[in-house]
C-alpha cells in the first residue's frame, strides 16, 4: 500500500518521477536521442496497435521516469513537437511504450495509473496493458476496478482478470458482464471467453438478448457462437490430450496450441512424466505458454534440463517468455553442457536473441 500510494504521488509531482525507475534522468528525457525515439513508429494510438520504436524499448528502465512525465503532461513536457495529433494521443503513445517495456518499474507507473480516476481513457487502457502483461501484482486493483462507475474501466477490468483464467473468478465476472452498459457488451465478451469457463456462457447469452439495438445484438450473438466453436474445438483439444494416442500426434497437438485454457494446462500436466522426450517437451512448452498451472517455473526447467539435446530448444522457446531470471541462467548451463556442437549452437542462437531483446538494467 504504500508503494501504491508513493506511485500515486508521483504522477502528480514531476520531481518524482526520476526515481521511479532510478535511471539518468534529465539528461536523456531531454536529449535529442530520446525525443526521436519516442516519436519513431508511431502509426498507432491503442496499446496493442503501436508500430513501436525499438530505440525506445531498449532503453528500459532508463526511459521509464520520460515516460510517465509525458503521460501526466504530454510531450511539451520535453519539448517533443509532432508527438501525434493531440496530447491525449501523446500520453496514450507513453503509456503503449509502458507496457512494452514492461519492466517492474514500467509495470508500477502502469499500476498508479490504473488507479488513477483523473483521465478515465488512460485508466481504461492502462489496466488493458497490464491485462497484456498478465501482471498477478494487480489483481487487487482489477477487482476494485470492477466497481468503477466508470463503464469503460469496468470492461477493461473485466477482460484483464479473465486472462488471469481464475476459477474463483467465475461468478464475478459474471455479475461484471451482466451490469455492463449495452455498448461495453463486445469488450466483456473478450474477458469472459478469455477466461474460458463454459457455465459463463448462459448467462451472457441472456444478457445479450436483451440488448436493444437489434444489429448490436446480432453481432454480440455473432460473437458468443464465435465461443462455442472455441468451446467445441477445446473439448476436441482435451480428448487427444487425454487419450494416450501416439507421441508425435500428442506432440503435435501440444505444439500447436498456443494459448492453453487452465483446463487444457491441467490435462497435459500428466504428459510431463511420458517416456517419450518430443512429448516431454511439448508438454513443458504449452504449459510455458499457460497463464494459469499446477506446476513450477522450477518444476518446468527441472523437466527440460533433463531432455535430451535434440529437444531442449522445443521448450526453451517458450520457458524464455516467462518473467522469470532463472530460466536463462538455467538454460544457459544447459547449453554449456550439450554434447550435441548443432543442438547447442542452435539453444545459444535462442539464447542470445532474448538476451538482445532484453531491457537494460
Amino acid at each position: 500500500m504504500i508503494k501504491s500510494a508513493r506511485l500515486a504521488v508521483c504522477i502528480v509531482a514531476a520531481s518524482c518521477t526520476l526515481a521511479l525507475a532510478g535511471g539518468n534522468g534529465e539528461e536523456l528525457c531531454d536529449s535529442p536521442d530520446f525525443r526521436e525515439a519516442f516519436l519513431e513508429g508511431q502509426t498507432g494510438v491503442l496499446i496493442d496497435e503501436t508500430s513501436p520504436s525499438p530505440r525506445l524499448f531498449g532503453l528500459g528502465d532508463h526511459a521509464v521516469p520520460c515516460l510517465v512525465t509525458i503521460v501526466r503532461d504530454g510531450g511539451r513536457a520535453f519539448g517533443i513537437e509532432g508527438c501525434l495529433e493531440t496530447t491525449e494521443q501523446c500520453r496514450t503513445w507513453a503509456l503503449a511504450a509502458l507496457r512494452r517495456i514492461g519492466t517492474p518499474s514500467a509495470r508500477d507507473a502502469l499500476r498508479a495509473y490504473a488507479v488513477d480516476t483523473s483521465a478515465e481513457r488512460l485508466q481504461a487502457l492502462a489496466i488493458q496493458a497490464l491485462g497484456s502483461l498478465h501482471d498477478e501484482e494487480s489483481r487487487p486493483l482489477l477487482l476494485d476496478a470492477l466497481k468503477s462507475g466508470l463503464p469503460s474501466v469496468r470492461a477493461e477490468a473485466l477482460i484483464a482478470l479473465g486472462v488471469q483464467q481464475r476459477r474463483e473468478d467465475r461468478d464475478i465476472l459474471a455479475v461484471a458482464f451482466e451490469q455492463l452498459p449495452d455498448d461495453r457488451l463486445y469488450r466483456g465478451l473478450y474477458g469472459l471467453r478469455f477466461h474460458g469457463d463454459v457455465a459463463l456462457e448462459p448467462g451472457a447469452r441472456e444478457r445479450v438478448e436483451r440488448v436493444g439495438d437489434k444489429e448490436k445484438r446480432a453481432s454480440l450473438l455473432q460473437s458468443l457462437a464465435a465461443w462455442r466453436l472455441e468451446r467445441e474445438e477445446e473439448e476436441l483439444l482435451l480428448e487427444k490430450l487425454r487419450s494416450p494416442g501416439n507421441a508425435e500426434e500428442l506432440f503435435l497437438t501440444m505444439r500447436d496450441t498456443r494459448r492453453p485454457s487452465a483446463s487444457v494446462a491441467e490435462a497435459t500436466e500428466r504428459w510431463l512424466a511420458h517416456p517419450d522426450a518430443r512429448v516431454r517437451a511439448g508438454a513443458v512448452a504449452l504449459l510455458a505458454r499457460a497463464t494459469e498451472r499446477n506446476v513450477t517455473v522450477t518444476e518446468l526447467l527441472t523437466v527440460a534440463e533433463e531432455l535430451p539435446d535434440v529437444y531442449v530448444a522445443i521448450a526453451a522457446r517458450d520457458l524464455l517468455a516467462i518473467p522469470d531470471a532463472t530460466v536463462y541462467s538455467r538454460l544457459t548451463k544447459r547449453a554449456q553442457r550439450m554434447e550435441n556442437v548443432a543442438r547447442q549452437k542452435e539453444l545459444e542462437k535462442i539464447l542470445g536473441r532474448h538476451k538482445a531483446a532484453a531491457r537494460p538494467d
